[in-house]
């Protein structure tokens, strides 16, 4: 479009790859503006190939197309506006490169060996490369713009200073007469109290020792039960919109609306996950408390935007400053080919005081490996169902946290394949008002098998023998049905036969531990954070019921779990999904609540 105004005309159409770290291309000028340039994405030949990125140019009709250079694992190119080089973004990081002026062929542009002048600029974080003239570029990572001339080593440094006060309530409600599963140890209150004060739970105890505030909206628990939010430790809530934040995204509402009140995605995309956490913590959108690794290190070329090149312990250093300057309070390691690679990560992790976890890759030495080698955790199970005491011990005793995520568990059917059979959950009102059609018609068509080949079930009892020998598992639901899948998740955990209040735990306080947030979440205790759940039947008796939830609490926000209306401190209705028709909206419609305290 002329900036003088006018109609669009259309150039060209892109396709975008396979997980990269930037979805939308940038698009510049050559000198004159007779060419556009921008990133192209060229799927592999052979299933052994890596995909390329390959920096095109076209004329303003869409004719003569010229690719310049090619590349693996890149997801910016702009070049310069004299057309002598090109930023580029390689692993989060900013590099330039020389533009050969007349392309005749492709250039292939191999780092280790560069055939033509490459330099990197950056080594712990970059992105959003421009340039301000033919030889000054300009960068960002996370809250900080760099500027550098390319004739000069020194850089200027900008930070960026935004704060905005984290969402809190005022006033105090009181939820009075329920059973209160703590978490305290063994801790189950029969007739209890449990007072909010803001964002924080000011009293908790049984009913006739806890003063209630005058001023406090008291609401009668009478035959219900609380226990803390779930904490889905294995929450794959990204890898959708991407860059695009939608004001009600309706994976977080689906699982804050089924009791998560804390996740935790170990693959998401950087730009996506910890922005869209900040936003939920300003309050600016509903869901969970969100937590993430960010993008993985990724040990090989799959996802080629994901790979990183750890040679050295200064190399995952740089990796893990880089993810720590994001945000992430625990790491992703992701199949790293060699061992000394994945101990260089541990150690860089230890000395920069943030956590790791990696995947487990159905790998039993490689598991085994990581356990010995100082892993915070691993994710997924063990390949290998029943494990034998030898293994039990170990995991038991190393204190790694185990999350098995049944619901994808390895080796035969899963839990995702038993509960999807059990029910018709395409047709479920609540599913129905939190989760797009179009998801649930993905497994309309349900099989079964018979009980005794349900492999999940092995796995579940290996998860329980760990925990019974001291060791710590946890609940992940690997987003395959949001929000409803967390509690699938909590159910196939207490088919290995542990107590429910075990499994609880699993649910909850082991969580919070693996995050390193037990000080805040997990437990129900004066001074934490007040994120739980009240039910209408007790889950100690028949675990199914913890799906039973009438009222879910997250930072002191009081919500209706059935229609997501915010009860208390402000009544404030959930508008309508985009992707909700009129006739699903009334057809699936919630009972409208009854007021907080008055019911």
């Amino acid at each position: 479009m002329s900036l003088d105004g006018g109609a669009p005309h259309f150039i060209t159409t892109l396709s975008s790859s396979s997980f990269p770290l930037r979805y939308h291309p940038v698009v510049t000028f050559n000198a004159d503006a007779s060419r556009v340039f921008f990133a192209e994405r060229v799927r592999p030949t052979a299933p052994s190939d890596p995909e390329k990125t390959v920096l095109v140019s076209v004329r303003l009709d869409g004719t003569d197309k010229k690719q310049h250079l090619r590349f693996t694992a890149v997801d910016e190119v702009v070049p310069s506006p004299d057309g002598s080089q090109a930023a580029l973004v390689k692993s989060d990081n900013v590099w330039i490169v020389a533009l050969p002026p007349f392309p005749t062929t492709v250039a292939d542009i191999v780092f280790d060996s560069p055939a033509i002048p490459v330099k990197q600029l950056s080594t712990e974080g970059g992105s959003y490369v421009g340039w301000q003239g033919a030889n000054t570029l300009t960068w960002a990572f996370t809250n900080h713009f760099f500027r550098q001339r390319l004739d000069q080593e020194k850089r200027d440094t900008i930070a960026v200073t935004l704060t905005v006060p984290r969402a809190k309530p005022k006033g105090k409600v009181a939820f009075t007469n329920a059973r209160i599963v703590t978490m305290k140890g063994d801790e189950v209150i029969a007739e209890g109290t449990i007072v909010v004060e803001g964002n924080r739970i000011s009293a908790v105890g049984p009913a006739s020792s806890v003063d209630v505030p005058g001023d406090a909206v008291r609401v009668d628990a009478a035959g219900k039960t609380i226990i803390p939010g779930l904490v889905d430790v294995h929450a794959h809530v990204f890898y959708n919109a991407y860059e695009l934040f939608p004001q009600e995204k309706w994976q977080f509402i689906a699982n804050l609306a089924y009791g998560v009140t804390t996740a935790y995605d170990p693959s998401a995309h950087s730009i996506d996950a910890f922005p869209q956490a900040e936003l939920v913590e300003a309050g600016e959108m509903l869901g969970p408390r969100i937590y993430s690794s960010g993008d993985v290190i990724h040990g090989t070329l799959v996802f080629p935007s994901m790979y990183a090149q750890i040679s050295t312990i200064d190399d995952a250093r740089h990796i893990v400053r880089k993810f720590k300057e994001y945000g992430a309070l625990e790491l992703k390691q992701y199949l790293q080919p060699t061992r000394i690679k994945r101990q260089l990560l541990v150690q860089a992790a230890r000395e920069s005081g943030v956590r790791i976890t990696a995947e487990g890759g159905a790998d039993m030495y490689l598991d085994l490996s990581m356990v010995a080698d100082g892993y915070t955790a691993f994710e997924h199970p063990f390949p290998i169902a029943p494990l034998y005491h030898d293994v039990v011990e170990f995991m038991a005793r190393s204190g790694t946290y185990y999350t098995p995520t049944l619901i994808v568990a390895y080796g035969g059917l899963t839990a995702e394949d038993y509960f999807y059979a059990k029910d018709n959950h395409h047709d479920d009102p609540k599913v129905r008002r939190f989760v797009p059609e179009e998801v649930l018609d993905w497994h309309r068509r349900r099989s079964i098998a018979p009980e005794e080949e349900y492999h999940f079930k092995d796995v579940a009892a290996s998860a329980a023998a760990i925990a019974r020998a001291g060791g710590k598992v946890c609940l992940g639901a690997h987003g395959q049905l949001q929000g409803l899948g967390a509690q699938w998740e909590l159910w196939a955990l207490a088919m290995g036969g542990l107590p429910n209040l075990e499994v609880l735990r699993e649910a909850t306080l082991n969580g919070a531990e693996k995050l390193g947030l037990e000080q805040d979440l997990g437990s129900l205790e004066r001074g934490k954070l007040a994120d739980f759940v009240v039910l209408d039947a007790n889950p100690l008796e028949d675990i199914h019921n913890s799906q039973k939830i009438r009222y879910v609490v997250k930072n002191g926000f009081v919500y209706d779990a059935a229609s997501m209306t915010e009860a208390w401190p402000e009544r404030k209705t959930l508008q309508r999904f985009f992707w909700m028709t009129d006739t699903d909206s009334k057809r699936f419609a919630a009972p409208e609540p009854a007021q907080l305290g008055k019911q």
